[in-house]
């Protein structure tokens, strides 16, 4: 094979393997509805279109040998990283729609969700899916795309693994995902705290009344108002999380 044409696919490669491992973890591309062959469809086609612009800082490569396969193994680590990454912020809204179900009395109402490929709760799977419309609607997607390449200049191809960095930024940014999901479910906890407080109350003044009876309605009345009330801030916060994520990426 021409030593060009061999450099060129060897381009195309390597920026495919960051790009292919990075679109199977990254929010919206990464769900487990769309199809693994349409992601490496759209991976490919982007690995071709970008090749040219990246070209410029990739690695020289001369052919198809260990240490080509070790340039590989090092994108498709940076891949994995930035698509956990940005991730990071669905983790949020599991966390708040845990929260939420679990104040609401729904705590066992588990349904499969097929973002995340497991059961998780009825309040987490909408906040799930009310926040990844809201990526789609603020044209996130393409964001991503775009913090994926800028992700060039902070991590080189060809640069090798900072695999300390990476796991201090991955630690990081799951505690602030952590605070983040709290803060999103802090309306229901407050309600909920001051339910309790009521009905406590009402248990003491009122010693024949069946608490339990009054307790369960209540709770989910004022956990579904309390929902309705603040489902715009809880995505609002994780579309503002994610952009700062996505922003990280090239700095």
């Amino acid at each position: 094979m021409n030593l060009a044409v061999t450099a060129e696919v060897a381009s195309i490669l390597l920026v495919f393997a960051r790009i292919g491992a990075a679109l199977m973890v990254l929010p919206v591309f990464g769900e487990g509805y769309v199809l693994a062959r349409a992601r490496l469809v759209i991976a490919l086609a982007l690995a071709v279109m970008l090749t040219p612009v990246l070209r410029p800082g990739l690695p020289p490569v001369t052919g198809f040998d260990a240490a080509f396969a070790g340039l590989v193994v090092g994108e498709v680590v940076h891949g994995l990283f930035i698509g956990s990454f940005v991730r990071l912020g669905v983790m949020a809204l599991s966390v708040a729609g845990t929260t939420f179900a679990m104040q609401m009395g729904f705590g066992a109402a588990n349904f499969f969700n097929p973002m995340a490929g497991a059961q998780t709760a009825v309040t987490g799977n909408l906040l799930t899916a009310a926040g990844l419309m809201t990526l789609l609607v603020l044209d996130g997607h393409h964001a991503m795309l775009a913090g994926l390449v800028a992700s060039y200049d902070a991590l080189p191809a060809g640069a090798g693994v900072a695999a300390g960095d990476m796991a201090a930024a991955m630690a990081r940014g799951s505690a602030d995902a952590m605070v983040l999901g709290v803060q999103m479910a802090m309306p229901i906890t407050v309600a909920a705290v001051v339910l309790y407080g009521v009905l406590g109350m009402m248990s003491r003044l009122v010693p024949t009344l069946q608490v339990m009876f009054v307790a369960m309605p209540a709770q989910i009345l004022l956990g579904l108002a309390v929902l309705g009330l603040s489902l715009g801030a809880i995505v609002e916060l994780y579309a503002r999380f994610t952009a700062d994520l996505v922003l990280q990426l090239g700095a």
